[in-house]
């Protein structure tokens, strides 16, 4: 099995350097061009199916990737982003004047904080490793492309790779960028290539 990540294209949000979460921002301009750039990186491969996360940065994203496909995008609710709970919508300065308590939790550790009205960690990485199971269980011998978001991508490597998610996570991801994860018959698995953005300009 083979298996594509990418994360959207950029929103306004992000410009703004604001936790997005379940906030649904669509794509900015920019977006629309990550998400066109690597379509056209995508074109000359064959993908068996495409799956997206439900928010609108995402699937809009795997919609524009899927057109050279020839694919309809296919739905997962768990592959959408991680709820920050009351600091969705806000930036980090906002975070730091109106929260500063939680700031700082931020800073020790995405794992160690506790945000009001966030999604329980616990909950959380039981969606990640569920996900994984599914794709690993479900497309032995496919190659499946996945459009998600920043927090989730970074967990489902953790988790695909069997690293401790308790730790802090190694990994991040670029708008538009594209890694590449496999497991063989016996079912070892193994990071090819992590955030590839030479097709963006």
């Amino acid at each position: 099995m083979e298996l594509l990540l990418v994360r959207h294209g950029r929103t306004k949000a992000n410009k703004e350097n604001r936790f997005q979460g379940c906030i649904d921002y669509p794509l900015s301009l920019t977006g629309r061009k990550e998400a066109e750039q690597t379509s056209r990186r995508l074109a000359s491969i064959s993908i068996d199916s495409i799956y997206s996360s439900p928010l609108i940065r995402a699937y809009g994203t795997a919609e524009i990737i899927a057109r050279p496909q020839n694919k309809e995008v296919r739905v997962l609710s768990s592959l959408k982003e991680f709820s920050w709970g009351i600091i969705e919508g806000l930036t980090g300065e906002q975070i730091q004047k109106e929260y500063p308590d939680l700031a700082y939790s931020l800073r020790r550790g995405f794992q160690k904080g506790s945000i009001p009205g966030q999604e329980p960690f616990d909950v959380f990485w039981n969606r990640v490793t569920r996900t994984i199971n599914f794709f690993c269980g479900a497309y032995a011998g496919k190659r499946v492309l996945l459009v998600s978001h920043g927090r989730f991508l970074n967990a489902f490597l953790v988790g695909f790779l069997g690293m401790n998610h308790r730790k802090s996570w190694p990994f991040r991801f670029a708008h538009g960028s594209l890694s590449r994860l496999e497991m063989n018959p016996e079912g070892r698995r193994v990071l090819i290539y992590f955030n590839d953005t030479c097709h963006l300009e």
